[in-house]
């Protein structure tokens, strides 16, 4: 394309050859070029809305998949995947509508660069075929004029790059729902009897590829009724141990035993009904507060939400907000809940199931001093009749355990009450400095085990 100086030389010859024909024949192309661009401009401006309804589309599914082990955790996969599904359809329906917009606008277009050619055309026709029309070297000027300028003023912007990445990220959605899950509900299997006697890890073996000893041939028993910590010199291991039970992750060798039965000979539906893991990160769903601890479990009424959030000290602050529990949630919710109300809210959703066996990650971000003591308080209640597994990020949830068990190379290195161990386990006393003194540098906040179960 020519540069604009080159161009008014251009129309300017065209002009002085004869002024009245290059005017005639001027005028369409730039009226043409004011209504491609007045085109763009509105094309431009939809095509943003929808793109921004798009945008919140994908992050409610990014917020959906998210929630994968609650889900899971909870029996929700119905109901989730209703809600998914829906999502999807609706962020599918944006990429449509940008494609039928991309191809009326093509259609738009064409119709007016086919105006910008005819009608010039027909000017220059008409003024050619009468005798003593114009010379042929003046038409040649003016139709060379015309049609520089007319491919110096046409600049189209076209939406295939907004379209392509849509149709990207529809793949990737498509490629995550097709997923093979980690674990997979064995033929046979039967319903799960809650807890009574023991949990027994039995030369359990567990290796990613960043981590390939991570669990060794680790041997534990825990009594029902106990308080155990696990912990960890790198807390995948804890976390991977204790995600055993409910069977988010399976050993690669090894057994994971309630009263003598492998966890694997159940279905995952009654396991997870006994085994309930609590996550210190788990997010809050696009629903009323009720509705999120409920989980869409008719079986749950109001009066047991009340009395599990009672307990946790989570009915209070609930009561506060505009609709009590019926105060929506989430990215449509008019209320934010700090990082503590909703850990509070998780424990409420695990103990209105009353499971016998309770799994509690702690937050791994900071609470205030009345969260923490709201938790000091609600842990000895969430214990009864109840074997409960802490993954601690507080030293007073360690100190209040009955035992606290450390694995380091994939193997028990101490097992005992945190009293006993901190006098006589020189590694146990490197643990608690490293997480607990005022000069510990910052613990990692994700794994890639960890990573891997919350995606």
């Amino acid at each position: 394309l020519l540069e604009l100086p080159d161009l008014l030389v251009v129309v300017a010859l065209a002009l002085i050859v004869n002024w009245r024909v290059s005017l005639e024949s001027m005028i369409p192309i730039v009226l043409c070029w004011f209504g491609l661009r007045f085109e763009t401009m509105r094309a431009d401006s939809s095509a943003r809305l929808l793109n921004e309804q798009a945008e919140r589309g994908l992050q409610r599914l990014a917020e959906g998949l998210r929630k994968t082990r609650i889900v899971n955790g909870f029996g929700m996969e119905k109901l989730e995947s209703e809600q998914f599904e829906s999502n999807l359809g609706q962020y599918r329906q944006r990429c449509i509508q940008l494609q039928r917009q991309r191809e009326m606008r093509v259609w738009l277009y064409r119709l007016i660069m086919l105006f910008a050619i005819l009608v010039p055309g027909f000017l220059l026709v008409r003024h050619v075929l009468p005798p003593g029309g114009l010379h042929p070297a003046t038409v040649g000027i003016i139709i060379s004029a015309l049609v520089i300028m007319f491919r110096s003023l046409l600049v189209l912007q076209e939406t295939s790059a907004l379209a392509a990445d849509s149709a990207m990220r529809i793949e990737e959605i498509g490629a995550y729902i097709d997923r093979v899950p980690l674990v997979g509900q064995v033929a046979g299997a039967g319903f799960m009897e809650p807890m009574s006697r023991s949990l027994q890890f039995n030369q359990v073996v567990y290796q990613t590829p960043q981590t390939p000893r991570l669990i060794q041939q680790l041997d534990l028993r825990i009594a029902f009724g106990e308080r155990v910590a696990l912990v960890s010199m790198n807390p995948a291991a804890a976390f991977s141990l204790a995600a055993m039970v409910p069977r988010f992750i399976d050993p690669e060798n090894g057994q994971v035993l309630i009263d003598g039965r492998d966890v694997r000979l159940a279905t995952l539906e009654s396991l997870r009904a006994e085994a309930v893991f609590v996550g210190g990160s788990d997010p809050v769903f696009n629903a009323t507060v009720l509705e999120n601890i409920t989980c869409g479990h008719g079986d749950i009424t109001k009066q047991q939400v009340i009395d599990a959030c009672k307990v946790v000290h989570a009915d209070r602050f609930i009561r506060a907000l505009p609709r009590g529990y019926e105060t929506e949630l989430g990215e449509h919710g008019a209320v934010t809940l700090d990082s503590g109300q909703i850990f509070r809210l998780s424990l409420a959703r695990a103990l209105a199931r009353k499971p016998a066996l309770l799994i509690i990650e702690e937050p791994r971000v900071a609470l205030d001093a009345e969260t923490k003591a709201m938790l000091d308080d609600a842990y000895p209640r969430l214990s009864e009749d109840c074997t409960v597994l802490f993954l601690p990020w507080r030293l007073s949830t360690v100190k209040r355990c009955d035992r606290v068990v450390l694995i380091h190379d994939g193997k028990v290195v101490a097992d005992g009450p945190h009293e006993v161990l901190v006098r006589s386990n020189d590694l146990y006393r490197h643990w608690e400095y490293t997480h607990f003194n005022d000069f510990r540098e910052p613990v990692e906040t994700a794994t890639s085990v960890q990573q891997g179960l919350s995606s």
